[in-house]
């Protein structure tokens, strides 16, 4: 799903946020709107009547009861948290949705971090630097729900 701010509501988001989006004579700069709103995640776009948008891919991600909605980095660190409960290990995973698709991956730190018998244990998992989505997925018994949006 994806979740589109009008741009108003990105000016308005990042004012309260403490970004500085206002020139030397107090005017709004929509070039350091649309950087600060990149930097949260966010695409640029100019909608069919030429206003800008801004918009960012969500998830949805249910286990049990519980569920978690984000973008895909609240998602991936939610996975990290999940996985250390189910695993015992704490693990720097990575995350992108540059096609619109979700993949979570293992983060190259690791190999400094962890031991080699950890990260033996991760490779038998399938927990690797490819994406590693399905197998996180189904050893945190959670379920990636796709919503249309």
């Amino acid at each position: 799903m994806k979740e589109t701010i009008k741009g108003n509501e990105m000016e308005k988001m990042l004012q309260a946020r403490g970004f500085q989006i206002l020139d030397s004579e107090g005017c709004i700069n929509s070039t350091l709107v649309v950087e600060y709103a990149v930097s949260l995640g966010f695409e640029s776009s100019l909608n069919s009547e030429g206003i800008l948008e801004f918009s960012k891919n969500i998830y949805t991600v249910v286990k049990g009861p519980n569920f978690i909605k984000g973008d895909h980095i609240t998602v991936r660190e939610w996975f990290e948290v999940q996985l250390e409960q189910v695993i015992g290990i704490s693990v720097a995973l990575e995350s992108s949705d540059d096609d619109g698709e979700l993949e979570v991956f293992l983060h190259s730190e690791n190999e400094e971090e962890l031991s080699i018998e950890e990260l033996s244990k991760l490779e038998h998992l399938g927990i690797t630097q490819d994406n590693s989505l399905d197998t996180i997925l189904a050893l945190i018994g959670g379920e990636l729900v796709l919503l249309n949006g």
